[in-house]
């Protein structure tokens, strides 16, 4: 079920729960709610943070510790550079990308394109891989 015939389908249940009771079948309250969760769990982030970067040196490879253990490994990580310096313009240049995700952690990998000093953080939040 994709995400539009999930939206549909706690829609029609919602719709049901509120509908007049005496134009519908009893509804299944459990089922109603059950959606609504599994829904929220899909669309709501396994966690988020700042991670604190500072300057990068090429290659640069750093470990970004989960605030707990997530249960999975299959997630997406989504996530922002933050300029933190006076002259944003030496911030700007930087390549991200991550990989080795675990339940407690993922790396991420940075670049530099020119040799300058640099000091950002990364604002992240992973979501789970909806199939």
């Amino acid at each position: 079920m994709n995400y539009i015939e999930e939206i549909n389908a706690i829609e029609e249940l919602v719709g049901q729960k509120l509908a007049d009771e005496s134009t519908i079948e009893p509804v299944d309250e459990r089922a109603c709610f059950g959606a609504i969760i599994a829904y929220l769990r899909k669309i709501s982030p396994l966690a988020s943070n700042t991670f604190s970067i500072g300057d990068v040196f090429t290659p640069d490879i750093r470990t970004v510790n989960l605030p707990y253990n997530v249960g999975t490994s299959d997630y997406r990580v989504v996530g922002t550079l933050v300029s933190k310096s006076s002259n944003a313009n030496l911030d700007k240049d930087i390549v991200l990308t991550t990989k080795d995700k675990t339940p407690t952690s993922f790396k991420i990998i940075l670049k530099e394109i020119p040799g300058v000093l640099q000091d950002i953080d990364f604002e992240w939040a992973i979501y789970p891989k909806n199939t």
